[in-house]
């Protein structure tokens, strides 16, 4: 403003006569000087703007850089992550997998098993069944002996406690017996072995990164897995214990000469057979 002021100073001075000759002429020079010197500072200052515009377009151009870089490294981390969760739903299906197979081989021995333990079992209820059977028979024989015993107890005052037993008696008695000591050592054969299995399942979780989705899955699997096996162990645990009882009873009733007891016994004794023989069939076919 300074430079336009003094320029038009100069040239209303010229125009109205005030200045001439040689003066005129150093106001002249000195106008363009200043003109001159106007130009030359619009020039550095058009210079110095396009230095700092050209600075802000490259800081723009980095940031512009940065911002995606960022955006490529958060879909790195996305691809990352659904990659993470595919790896994971096929480790999953992978352990189904193996799950499945290995059931599938379970089963299979778990029915070989099943089938060996019903022919056991059958033959078992068939040799009590016969022991029963064989009894009933003798009490039944040596009923008049008894009700003499008991008559010749009664004429000296002093009651017989229970049935005289004979030597064949005495050896249906022991055999009963020792199937009834096989047959509480089975019983508790098989607890330890549940106990045993169900520690081993719990091992095998426990080796397991806790939280980790492998765990989850491994979890579900062993959980299954003891399931299957502990329906199995009670059912094996009541079939045991029901012989432990239809023992107890047969020595009872053979001990007590109840005739019609061991007949109730022995019918049961062979329904069952005919129920087990039954589902041995159905199972093998």
């Amino acid at each position: 403003k300074k430079v336009v002021a003094s320029v038009d100073s100069v040239a209303h001075d010229i125009e109205a006569g005030k200045v001439q000759g040689k003066a005129q002429h150093q106001k002249v020079a000195g106008a363009i000087q200043e003109l001159v010197g106007l130009e030359h500072d619009l020039s550095n200052a058009t210079v110095a703007q396009g230095a700092v515009s050209n600075a802000t377009g490259a800081k723009m151009a980095v940031l512009e850089h940065e911002l995606a870089l960022k955006q490529a490294d958060l879909k790195v981390a996305e691809l990352e992550k659904q990659l993470l969760e595919k790896k994971l739903q096929l480790k999953k299906l992978e352990l189904e997998q193996k799950v499945l197979v290995s059931e599938q081989g379970s089963m299979k021995a778990r029915a070989e098993q099943s089938a060996e333990q019903q022919k056991e079992e059958l033959a078992d209820k068939a040799s009590v069944s016969r022991l029963v059977e064989a009894a009933k028979v003798l009490v039944v024989a040596a009923a008049p002996s008894n009700k003499a015993v008991a008559t010749k107890g009664k004429e000296a005052k002093a009651p017989a406690s229970s049935p005289q037993l004979s030597p064949k008696m005495e050896a249906i008695l022991s055999a009963l017996g020792d199937r009834m000591q096989s047959t509480q050592a089975s019983l508790k054969l098989l607890d330890a072995q549940e106990a045993r299995s169900q520690a081993a399942l719990k091992q095998t979780v426990g080796r397991s990164r806790p939280g980790s989705p492998q765990a989850g899955v491994q979890e579900q699997e062993v959980q299954w897995v003891a399931n299957h096996q502990r329906r199995a162990y009670l059912k094996a645990r009541m079939m045991k214990a029901l012989e432990l009882k239809e023992l107890s009873d047969s020595m009872d009733k053979i001990k007590a000469g109840d005739v019609a007891g061991l007949s109730a016994l022995s019918h049961e004794l062979q329904v069952e057979m005919t129920e087990m023989q039954v589902t041995s069939k159905n199972f093998l076919h």
